[in-house]
């Protein structure tokens, strides 16, 4: 049996004949209010789509693994990180909570650095972790620089390279401005801060992300997809634009930075921000002339929406 037999036995519709029936199953209902949802982004979805409605999408030709990435960065599988995240500060009782996550699954661990200030304190933390096989985050340190150095000793001591080590940290300037009105070191040390960061992470921790821009606090705090997605890339821009006028290579900033998204419950439209996500900072980079393609891959860590959670589930999520 031929694979087209069946349809060539019907003939084609058109979208006029099916918006035809449609009006007449409406019998005189508004079209506009039954069926078109209008989402707070201010688009207007409707209740169907054709494949007329996907020309002149140019990105639907590619590939997964191919510029601009929006059908993932992976050629030969789609695999994600599976991320727990822990803001247990006491390292100890943070540690049981990461072997049972790993045990459970988890392939990535967020994993709070606010009490971690020497190796003593990473051999606390991570015992029983094999850092090589478990991408580490590490989250609310007050000297991310610092927290690298410990970490990359830790590391040697413990007989893994440098290249085995996937991870990133938790520095986002334009969060604690927001969140604190001012920056934490000042505007140009806090720019100082991310430089020194990108360039270590470029001699000894190749695999990290250094930069991070946290969208999904803006999510969080009330704003829509589009307002997520405008100011958190606005931000990213702003600091590959910023260090690139500092001297460092537009690839190797870019490379670096990761983007915290907030992922809420209108499915569909939260795996269009991702994929728009993707092909915007495609676009952005694209601007800076990298020297690598790397500089095109955004990292983005989606993370439950606590927008439309009862106080009792943000309290669980956080134990």
């Amino acid at each position: 049996m031929e694979d087209n037999k069946l349809f060539s036995e019907f003939p084609p519709v058109s979208t006029e004949k099916w918006e035809e029936v449609i009006n007449k199953d409406l019998k005189g209902a508004d079209y506009e209010k039954k069926l078109v949802w209008k989402t707070i982004e201010g688009f207007k979805v409707r209740p169907y789509y054709r494949a007329e409605n996907l020309e002149g999408l140019e990105y639907l030709d590619t590939n997964p693994g191919e510029k601009p990435y929006t059908r993932g960065k992976h050629v030969a599988d789609n695999v994600w990180e599976v991320r727990q995240d822990i803001h247990v500060k006491d390292l100890a009782e943070a540690n049981r909570i990461a072997l049972d996550a790993v045990q459970r699954g988890a392939t990535s661990l967020g994993l709070c650095a606010k009490q971690v200030s020497s190796v003593a304190d990473l051999e606390k933390l991570l015992k029983g972790i094999y850092i090589n096989a478990v991408s580490i985050n590490f989250m609310c340190s007050d000297d991310y620089l610092q927290l690298l150095k410990l970490y990359v000793e830790y590391a040697k001591k413990n007989g893994y390279k440098a290249d085995e080590l996937c991870g990133s940290v938790d520095f986002d300037m334009f969060r604690y401005a927001l969140n604190h009105g001012k920056f934490h070191r000042g505007e140009e040390g806090d720019l100082r801060m991310a430089k020194e960061l990108v360039e270590y992470a470029h001699d000894e921790l190749p695999k990290f992300r250094v930069l991070t821009v946290n969208g999904q606090m803006l999510h969080n705090s009330g704003s829509n997809i589009v307002q997520e997605l405008g100011f958190s890339l606005a931000a990213a821009n702003e600091l590959v634009s910023r260090l690139t006028d500092m001297g460092c290579k537009a690839h190797r900033v870019a490379c670096r930075v990761q983007l915290n998204v907030g992922v809420g419950s209108t499915y569909f439209m939260e795996i269009a921000k991702i994929r728009a996500a993707r092909l915007l900072w495609s676009k952005i980079v694209e601007q800076y002339k990298p020297e690598c393609d790397c500089a095109y891959k955004l990292f983005i860590n989606a993370t439950t929406s606590r927008w439309n959670q009862s106080v009792f589930d943000q309290r669980a999520a956080f134990r």
